[in-house]
C-alpha cells in the first residue's frame, strides 16, 4: 500500500503523541478498557492451537456452522481483492508479477469467502489510511488518492444500499474492518488513539445506517516493525544504515502494541455500550508472530519471514521491479509490505477457526 519510506520519523512521532492525543475524555474512554490481565495469555495460548488446527485442516473442505451468509470487508492492501487496480485503471500493483492484487494471488477474504460458502463483497483498496478526512491515503509512483475507509463506506458501500439490497442485508452478515498502518506510514504524526477512534466511527457509521448490523470483526496490525522494508538486508527504511532501521523498527514494534491494546479497548468498550452487536476482534499480530517463529516457520513451510520475493523502487513516476525469487513459496513476504498469498490462505484459515471459538461453532465436512 505504501511506498518505501513512508515509515520513517517513528521517533519523531512518539515524542509528539501527546501532542496529537485526543481530549482527556476521549482518551479515558480508550485506555479504560485495555487488557492487562491473564487473558493475554490465554489468547496466545490459543493462537498456538489455532495455527496448528490450521495447518491440520487446510485442506479437509471443511465448511462452517457460522451464522452468516455474506462478508463486507473494508481496508487497505491486506485486503484488496482487485479495487485498487481497478480504481488505478489497471496500472498498479504491476501484473503480472501481482496478480491484480498486492499479491501473487488472491487474498484473505478471498480464501475466507471460498472456504466458507459466503458471498464476498469486498471495498478495501490499497494505501488505504482510515479516513482521508485526517489522513489522506496514496498509492503507487504518482501517489494517487485512494478511497480511506470512512469513503469506502459512505462513497461506495452506503450507496449500494438500494430496497433490494437492503432486504438481504439481514442479521447473517459479517462486517469486517482491517486497516493495517497506512495512517502512520502517510503521516508521521498520526496518533494511535485517533486512528481507533477512526475506525470505531466507521463501525458506528454502519451500525447507524443499518438496523440489522449486528456482528463485527477488527483486526489488529500485523507487525509494521516486522515487513521486509524494515528487516531485509536491503530494507528501504534507511538504506546503508542497518542501526538506524533497526532503531526505527523498534519504534515501529512499540506504536503496534499500542495501537493493538487501544483497538482492544475500544472494541470492548464498544461492546458494553451495544448490547445487541456481537464485536470480534482477531489477534493478527499474534498470529504473524507465530508465522514468524522457528517452530511456526517449519509448520507453514516458509524459509524467509524478514526478505521479500519481490523488490522494487520508483523510479520517474514508475515501478522499477528489481527482482522476483523463483521459490516463492519459500517466503513469508511476496513484497516490502505484503504477504504471498499462501500466507493469505492460511491468515483465512485463522480468521475461519477464531470466529468458530468465537461463536461457539464447529466445523462438518
Amino acid at each position: 500500500a505504501a511506498s518505501p519510506g513512508k515509515l520513517r520519523f517513528f521517533r519523531c512521532k512518539f515524542q509528539l503523541l501527546r501532542i496529537n492525543a485526543p481530549p482527556i475524555q476521549e482518551q479515558h474512554l480508550l485506555f479504560q478498557s485495555c487488557p492487562v490481565s491473564n487473558m493475554f495469555l490465554l489468547q496466545r495460548a490459543f493462537l498456538i492451537t489455532l495455527l496448528c488446527t490450521t495447518i491440520a485442516n487446510r485442506a479437509s473442505g471443511q465448511l462452517s456452522q457460522l451464522p452468516f451468509k455474506r462478508i463486507i470487508v473494508f481496508g487497505d492492501s491486506y485486503s484488496d481483492n482487485g479495487f485498487g487496480y481497478t480504481f488505478l485503471n489497471g496500472t498498479y500493483p504491476v501484473s503480472p508479477p501481482y496478480a491484480k492484487r498486492f499479491s501473487n494471488g488472491p487474498v484473505w477474504p478471498e480464501y475466507l469467502s471460498q472456504i466458507t460458502g459466503w458471498d464476498l463483497e469486498d471495498y478495501a483498496c490499497g494505501g488505504a489510511t482510515t479516513d482521508n478526512n485526517a489522513i489522506k491515503g496514496v498509492t503507487g509512483p504518482l501517489l494517487v488518492v485512494v478511497p480511506g475507509i470512512a469513503q469506502q463506506i459512505s462513497d461506495y458501500f452506503f450507496p449500494t444500499l438500494t430496497p433490494s439490497k437492503e432486504a438481504i442485508l439481514d442479521d447473517e452478515v459479517l462486517y469486517v474492518i482491517w486497516a493495517n498502518g497506512n495512517d502512520f506510514g502517510d503521516d508521521k504524526l498520526a496518533a494511535p488513539p485517533l486512528v481507533v477512534s477512526r475506525i470505531i466511527s466507521s463501525f458506528n457509521a454502519i451500525h447507524s445506517k443499518i438496523p440489522t448490523a449486528k456482528h463485527f470483526l477488527a483486526l489488529k496490525l500485523s507487525g509494521i516493525g516486522k515487513i521486509p522494508l524494515v528487516t531485509s538486508v536491503n530494507q528501504q527504511i534507511a538504506p546503508g544504515h542497518p542501526l538506524e532501521a533497526k532503531i526505527e523498527a523498534g519504534f515501529a514494534d512499540a506504536e503496534d502494541v499500542l495501537f493493538n491494546d487501544l483497538l482492544q479497548g475500544a472494541v470492548e468498550l464498544y461492546r458494553t455500550e451495544h448490547a445487541d452487536v456481537k464485536f470480534s476482534i482477531f489477534p493478527t499480530d499474534q498470529l504473524f508472530d507465530n508465522f514468524t517463529s522457528q517452530l511456526g516457520r517449519a509448520d507453514i513451510g516458509v524459509k524467509y519471514v524478514t526478505e521479500p520475493c519481490v523488490e522494487y523502487h520508483y523510479a520517474n513516476a514508475s515501478v522499477d521491479i528489481t527482482a522476483v525469487c523463483t521459490d516463492v513459496q519459500d517466503y513469508l513476504y511476496w513484497d516490502w509490505y505484503h504477504p504471498t498469498t499462501h500466507i493469505h490462505n492460511l491468515f483465512a484459515q485463522a480468521v475461519k477457526k477464531f470466529l468458530e471459538s468465537e461463536y461457539n461453532v464447529h466445523t462438518h465436512s
